[in-house]
């Protein structure tokens, strides 16, 4: 009886555990506290939750951990765009797409963030080589719209 009320006992703490992304990546960044990769995920289903403060230490734990893991970088950029922030968002996309220069999510990124600088030249350059790279990229089209439309405003 002991061991079937320990198998169900273990069943159950299973099931929460996989209940959700947050409470399986926190369980395995737990059980491996020295790697990058779980401590970005829990980042990320922080970030989904809308937590962008649990989100960002996450990040920098990942980042601190494994300096070369560059997954954690882009949405770190993100949450400081986010928080105005635009200038240190700047830099790490800067950065970032240098070592990535196909990440088109980033690319967009970077463009939204020139476009939150009125840099709108700059701008577009990023947001359409991130429709090269993809050209199904809703964010990046609906935002080299709304460029082109202010470039126009300016005569440019």
């Amino acid at each position: 009886m002991t061991v079937i009320a320990a198998l169900a006992l273990s069943s159950f703490w299973r099931n929460y555990q996989w209940e959700n992304d947050l409470n399986l990546w926190s369980d395995i960044a737990g059980k491996s506290p020295l790697k990058a990769r779980p401590h970005t995920n829990v980042g990320i289903s922080h970030d989904q939750a809308g937590d962008i403060s649990a989100a960002e230490e996450e990040y920098l734990i990942s980042i601190r951990l494994d300096p070369s893991y560059l997954y954690p970088y882009a949405p770190l950029a993100v949450i400081y765009g986010k928080r105005g922030d635009i200038d240190r968002a700047m830099e790490i996309l800067l950065w970032f797409t240098s070592e990535q220069p196909l990440d088109y999510k980033a690319r967009a990124a970077l463009g939204v963030a020139y476009m939150r600088k009125g840099r709108f030249k700059e701008a577009r350059v990023e947001l359409e080589e991130a429709l090269r790279i993809n050209p199904d990229y809703e964010l990046a089209k609906d935002r080299l719209s709304e460029v082109r439309a202010a470039l126009k405003d300016d005569g440019l």
